[in-house]
């Protein structure tokens, strides 16, 4: 079975893996990735501006990832978490974020205050 793509504005594309896994890539990332499970991941690659910001909106369910102060935020489940690239959103509500990359390690998220 092949991966069907379909573009999106500019450069960002969707992609259906043959798993049934969704991932949305804007350049060379993939900033919103939901697995059959629906567990939502999110990632910047690093670039932290307002279109990144606004494609994890645009096509992650449920998610509001907002910019105060200069720190990243993520509203999910009426909770509000600092942003981590690699952060996985559980919908059972728990939230994960990778310790020094994904080596099997994570740590989980307690809601900003």
């Amino acid at each position: 079975m092949s991966n069907r793509t379909v573009r999106y504005p500019r450069a960002t594309k969707r992609r259906v893996e043959s798993d049934g896994t969704i991932c949305v890539r804007y350049h060379n990332t993939d900033v919103v990735t939901i697995d059959p499970n629906g567990v939502i991941t999110l990632q910047s690659g690093g670039w932290y501006t307002n279109t990144t910001k606004h494609r994890m909106n645009q096509y992650a369910p449920d998610v509001y990832v907002f910019q105060k102060r200069g720190n990243w935020f993520v509203d999910w489940m009426g909770k509000t978490y600092d942003f981590a690239d690699g952060m996985r959103l559980n919908p059972n509500g728990e939230v994960f974020a990778p310790v020094n990359g994904w080596s099997g390690v994570s740590k989980i998220c307690k809601p900003v205050k």
